[in-house]
């Protein structure tokens, strides 16, 4: 039986964090100049789309490039999370198969999700600079 320990949840955190440290800084300069918000509710760059309103706690934007899905309870073993209309691409994908997905519409998507468990994917139309978090 694989056992997930603290150290293990505490490893994958840090090299997500380091793996991304470049595109926080980018957009918090962004934020910094401009204005705005880092971590946003999926309605702030999507106000038209009514499915975006829902479950506000569980779709939330990192920046114009990141939606990021999170689980609330860590009881639940499933999820829906909602994706508005276009393409995602899952950022630290383990697959072996094609790591993007597109909708023609906004779609309500169950995922499995436990304890520290997170989506990370990335829009289309969008380029993010990673720092190789591993050397």
């Amino acid at each position: 039986m694989n056992t997930i320990t603290y150290n293990d949840i505490i490893k994958q955190a840090m090299y997500t964090k380091l793996s991304l440290i470049r595109y926080y800084y980018t957009q918090m300069s962004i934020v910094q100049r401009e204005g705005g918000a880092f971590y946003k509710p999926l309605f702030f760059e999507y106000p038209n789309d009514d499915g975006a309103y829902t479950n506000q706690e569980l779709n939330i934007m990192a920046g114009p490039a990141l939606k990021l899905g999170i689980q609330s309870t860590s009881l639940a073993t499933s999820t829906e999370f909602y994706y508005p209309a276009g393409r995602y691409c899952s950022v630290f994908c383990k697959m072996e198969t094609d790591c993007c997905v597109s909708y023609a519409t906004g779609q309500q998507v169950t995922k499995r999700t436990l304890a520290f468990d997170f989506y990370l994917d990335l829009m289309a139309g969008h380029l993010i600079p990673m720092q190789n978090a591993t050397a």
